[in-house]
């Protein structure tokens, strides 16, 4: 039996990787308040606003999921594991030169990882805007014909 064009499995397997996104993104949201920057603030806003956007998309259409598989098993749960470690060591009290280190390249990192989720969203979104692109290419297609037999025929508009 088949559900939206994927299997029972499939989408059972599915579902299951979307509640697990949301637990994810439920540990991102509980990070806003444990940074003590405002960039790191933002950018974890950011990340979980993506990250909720690519997890509606595939509710919606369990099929896009093939689309952002690395999301799911790579990007979002590393975005969680480096934000629960970074809240941990930016609150400890020892501030030596190797945690300072540790902490810099952690924001770079999520900073790339950000960047990556952006993409993910995008891929998720491929097939509707390939979609779009057509429908935009045969309005205009269409407009111009129309307008081509009313030149032809004499009429103004």
């Amino acid at each position: 039996m088949q559900i939206a064009g994927i299997t029972k499995e499939e989408f059972k397997h599915i579902e299951t990787q979307v509640l697990t996104a949301n637990k994810h993104i439920q540990t991102l949201s509980q990070n806003y308040l444990r940074v003590r920057s405002v960039s790191a603030f933002k950018q974890l806003l950011e990340m979980t606003r993506i990250s909720k956007n690519i997890v509606k998309i595939v509710k919606t259409d369990p099929r896009k999921f093939y689309n952002v598989e690395p999301f799911f098993y790579a990007h979002l749960p590393s975005a969680v594991e480096l934000t629960d470690k970074y809240t941990m060591l930016s609150k400890q009290p020892v501030k030596d030169k190797e945690i300072q280190l540790t902490l810099s390249k952690t924001r770079e990192t999520l900073t790339d990882l950000n960047d990556t989720i952006q993409i993910d969203l995008k891929d998720a979104l491929a097939n509707d805007i390939d979609h779009l692109q057509m429908e935009i290419e045969f309005a205009n297609r269409s407009n111009l014909r129309r307008r081509e037999q009313l030149d032809w025929r004499g009429d103004d508009k």
